[in-house]
């Protein structure tokens, strides 16, 4: 959950460095912003710009969004899976089922969704930052700290039951 509300934040930090969008409105909506930016550079090569409108700054927040929403959701379903296995009433069987497997892809998945969102945040208001502000860097470190924290918890699963994880 750590990561979605980390999104969030830098959602809201990269709409600060730029100013009150409410008075941008009319000068963002020349803006146009082109849908290759990372993680979906190939986008690039198919499709044409499109104008920085209020829709697109609400699909952007929706791709933000469904990070923190799809993480609290499965990590439930992912709970009341496990309680219910360790309780003798398993409904999806063990937490190596198939269902966990597709858990697991659609938390992989979304993560580089919100990615997304926010380098097309990022490419539609950059020559609006208030002062010198290195928005890319920051968020370059925060997924650094996500990535590590990956790598941290792939050992600990890798571990099994040799280490701890307390938090």
């Amino acid at each position: 959950i750590a990561e979605g509300i980390g999104m969030i934040c830098m959602y809201h930090l990269i709409c600060l460095y730029a100013g009150n969008l409410g008075e941008l409105k009319t000068e963002l909506a020349k803006v146009k912003v082109s849908l290759g930016s990372p993680p979906l550079c190939c986008l690039k090569l198919c499709s044409s710009l499109v104008p920085a409108t209020q829709k697109f700054f609400t699909v952007v927040w929706c791709l933000v969004l469904q990070l923190p929403a799809l993480q609290i959701t499965l990590g439930l379903i992912t709970v009341t899976a496990w309680y219910n296995e360790n309780s003798g009433s398993s409904v999806m069987g063990d937490t190596n089922s198939k269902a966990m497997i597709i858990i697991g892809i659609l938390l992989s998945l979304s993560f580089p969704v919100a990615v997304y969102g926010i380098c097309l945040l990022d490419s539609a208001l950059q020559k609006y930052y208030k002062g010198s502000r290195n928005v890319m860097f920051k968020f370059t470190l925060f997924k650094a700290i996500i990535g590590l924290q990956k790598i941290q918890t792939l050992i600990f699963t890798a571990a099994g039951g040799d280490v701890k994880s307390y938090g």
